[in-house]
């Protein structure tokens, strides 16, 4: 195929991808039109009735309120197609030269594709109303919400949450920050817009350090900028985890020449999401043969600076969310690891499965600078909830590969598309998670008869 082909090809496979977000809003917001509000109980004295759904300033669907099947099938293909189109964009992209015409015309189109974002008036689940209020609530308040509904504007968190809320369960990080941008709005709607402009915030800045990584090549960085999955996970839903990973991320840049940088990242990053912290290992990873170990990248370098990123997140912890916040993210793990009846024992299995995984794949990356496609999976498991979120836990470790991060950011529509909790479905996250535990232990299995594992590049 010819360059102006493969340019043309390009072109229209970006505007099919911002096609498809459209669709994929159309979608989700005809889901919360057609299902059967009912009235919700979080606290029974503060029931939230039809009546107060239907007049939040962003609708909510929820698998509760049995939104259309037939809906989440057309999710599902809409997943399904926007993978087939990033393959075929990627393809068209990679391993050429792209005029300044065709990046203004494909920079015109991610554009467009935010626009579109930040002006979708639905959202998956009420965590986004829970998140302004956190919001609002500030360090001061946030893990030890007090007993009075809000007022000005966020009563309906109040309605929704009761009173008083849980506590929050995302980093004193993230919560200062929020309080700071979202906790100033002066309504609702522009708590959770604002929420929606730091995911923003952190894509944009995930697409320049991929550009400035690929300097001569604009596939990776399309695949982020142009991927639908991205816009609809994050932007729409504001969730916090994009911010994080944008920051691992962004650690795993700065590891090689600036790694006490690295390690304020990485403490950054888990004082948005906790966990997370667990990662650093994939961002000081041992140098690539034939490079040759010198005192900065040593074990114990790399494992100083690993404690390092662990002091400054433990400290800061402590200082801005206080014992209570320690209290609550133990809570929040013990709701993922101990199941509340019998059926949650094969979904916790799973998950236990997929920590083992990740865990073998931190220390092989650690000490050996090796990596595997199949583990990037297990990943998710890191994240105290398994949703179209979680997929950007993936993203660091996927990061020290370029195949590896390719495939991922190719397949993320689909992946999001079947693990969406929103709608009533035959549990097709178990079923996923399952397939990934399966696919590393099969993967596993044939690299131990074939001894081939991939190097991770340098970074």
């Amino acid at each position: 195929m010819t360059g102006a082909r493969r340019a043309a090809a390009a072109i229209a496979c970006a505007a099919g991808s911002a096609a498809l977000l459209a669709s994929q809003r159309v979608l989700l917001e005809t889901a919360a039109r057609l299902q059967s509000p009912v009235d919700l109980f979080f606290d029974p004295k503060r029931p939230v009735t039809a009546d107060v759904v239907r007049s939040l300033p962003y609708h909510v669907v929820d698998a509760v309120f049995a939104p259309p099947t037939w809906v989440h099938a057309a999710l599902l293909v809409t997943g399904l197609v926007q993978t087939l189109v990033l393959y075929a964009l990627y393809r068209a992209l990679r391993d050429r030269d792209v005029t300044l015409a065709e990046r203004i015309v494909l920079g015109a189109i991610a554009l467009a594709m935010l626009v579109v974002a930040l002006d979708t008036r639905t959202v998956n689940g009420f965590d986004t109303y829970a998140e302004a209020g956190y919001a609002k609530l500030g360090l001061a308040q946030a893990y030890s919400p007090p007993a009075t509904p809000f007022g000005n504007g966020f009563a309906f968190v109040s309605t929704i949450w009761g009173t008083p809320m849980l506590p929050d369960g995302q980093g004193p990080g993230w919560v200062a920050l929020t309080a700071a941008t979202a906790g100033r709005a002066a309504t609702l709607g522009g708590a959770i817009f604002t929420l929606r402009v730091l995911e923003v915030v952190a894509l944009l800045a995930l697409i320049v350090m991929l550009a400035r990584r690929n300097t001569t090549a604009l596939a990776v960085p399309a695949l982020v900028a142009l991927n639908p999955a991205l816009y609809f996970s994050y932007v729409v839903n504001a969730q916090p985890d994009l911010f994080a990973v944008t920051l691992m991320i962004g650690a795993l840049a700065a590891a090689a020449a600036f790694p006490i940088l690295a390690a304020v990242l990485i403490a950054c990053a888990a004082l948005v999401k906790l966990p997370l912290l667990l990662l650093a290992p994939a961002v000081f990873v041992a140098p690539r043969p034939p490079a040759t170990p010198t005192a900065r990248n040593s074990v114990r370098a790399r494992l100083g600076y690993i404690a390092l990123a662990a002091l400054i997140t433990a400290v800061a912890s402590f200082v801005l969310g206080g014992s209570e916040y320690f209290a609550r993210f133990g809570a929040e793990v013990r709701a993922a690891f101990v199941p509340a009846d019998a059926a949650g024992l094969i979904p916790t299995t799973i998950r236990c499965g997929l920590l083992v995984v990740a865990a073998f794949a931190l220390v092989r990356a650690f000490r050996l600078a090796t990596v595997r496609n199949a583990d990037r999976w297990s990943f998710i498991a890191l994240s105290p909830t398994i949703a179209p979120a979680a997929l950007a836990w993936m993203l660091p470790y996927a990061g020290l590969g370029r195949v590896m991060l390719v495939n991922s950011l190719i397949v993320f529509p689909l992946a999001a598309a079947i693990l969406d909790v929103s709608f009533p479905h035959a549990g097709f996250g178990v079923l996923a998670t399952a397939a990934m535990l399966a696919y590393a232990v099969i993967e596993a299995i044939r690299l131990r008869k074939t001894r081939r594992p991939a190097t991770a590049e340098g970074h």
